[in-house]
């Protein structure tokens, strides 16, 4: 897959924008992916992690449609 900050620039340099249901969708990955982190226990709580580095860069597109958010390198706990 990509980055969505890599397809972002692809797109920018042919001049043409972000469809919109293509934004749409990666927000609602996103949102999903952000859920289930914050449903994620181990021991039967709620996680209490923050990602704190959501970007271009951090989203992943499969190309099987898939969406990712990885690079958790900045995340903490409360």
């Amino acid at each position: 897959g990509a980055t969505v900050g890599a397809l972002y620039a692809q797109l920018r340099l042919e001049g043409r924008p972000l469809p919109r249901d293509v934004a749409l969708y990666v927000v609602a990955r996103l949102l999903s992916a952000l859920g289930y982190m914050h449903r994620f226990t181990l021991d039967g709580q709620p996680s209490t992690m923050i990602h704190r580095d959501i970007s271009g860069g951090n989203v992943m597109l499969g190309f099987d449609g898939s969406g990712k958010l990885i690079d958790f390198g900045l995340s903490r706990f409360l």
